[in-house]
């Protein structure tokens, strides 16, 4: 693929917390993971997405994640909110546990730099600080390497 001109590849990671990644159903390991990303960075840029306020995840889940995302040393990341997106079976779990009422919800509702309460184990204000903090860390690093 890199010699028919691929330089990046992006990935959606989304967590470093096992729970979390049983929760997505992502059918991956964090040693797999850090397998795959490390053969891809041999060959291509490697970019990760991530996600925090997954459904159930508590402080430490997050900073899982955090630490993950750290340790790969990707070329770059980006970190989101989870959303509960209609349609989607964390979304209809989140209804029937009572967490979110589907006639209050709008797609304009949706952005995955907000906060819900009550979605995760982390109150709202609290995960859009660790939201801020992390973002921050990735940024300043980014910074740093860019001036070199």
């Amino acid at each position: 693929m890199k010699s028919a001109g691929l330089t990046q590849i992006d990935l959606g990671i989304e967590t470093g917390s096992v729970k979390s990644l049983e929760k997505l159903k992502k059918k991956i390991t964090i040693p797999q993971i850090k397998q795959k990303v490390a053969l891809a960075k041999d060959y291509v840029k490697v970019f990760g997405f991530f996600m925090i306020g997954i459904p159930g995840e508590n402080e430490t889940d997050v900073y899982d994640t955090f630490q993950l995302a750290k340790d790969l040393k990707l070329d770059r990341s980006t970190w989101s909110i989870y959303s509960p997106l209609p349609g989607s079976i964390l979304y209809d779990e989140l209804v029937m546990q009572g967490k979110i009422d589907s006639q209050k919800i709008s797609f304009e509702d949706i952005h995955f730099t907000k906060t819900f309460e009550g979605i995760c184990d982390i109150p709202a204000k609290r995960l859009s600080e660790i939201y801020n903090e992390i973002n921050d860390f990735f940024y300043k690093k980014q910074q740093i390497e860019t001036a070199v």
